[in-house]
């Protein structure tokens, strides 16, 4: 059979395959502590996270610039559009709820 020699330059390139007992290992180690799955979940729940962060910094911005806007009583009324009986009725109407 065609055996390549001990020696020679063509087995120094030959890659050897991890044997079965590693890969088992490797199996049954990843049971117990699923290092690879929790890696990638980590990663992943870690761009969801920063995301989120940025949406909230931004929601936080614009309320805080909406919080800032002082209005008087009468342009508060003209911005409603609504009349002081209505605005009078629906305050009522939520505290009786």
């Amino acid at each position: 059979m065609n055996k390549l020699p001990e020696n020679s330059d063509q087995t120094k390139n030959v890659k050897k395959s991890p044997s079965i007992t590693r890969i088992a290992t490797r199996r049954i180690i990843n049971i117990f502590v699923p290092l690879m799955e929790t890696r990638l979940i980590t990663n992943s729940v870690q761009h969801m996270l920063e995301q989120q962060k940025r949406r909230l910094d931004r929601f936080r911005q614009v309320n805080n610039k909406k919080a800032q806007l002082h209005l008087t009583w009468e342009e508060a009324l003209q911005a409603s559009h609504m009349s002081v009986d209505d605005l009078d009725r629906r305050f009522r109407r939520r505290r009786t709820v």
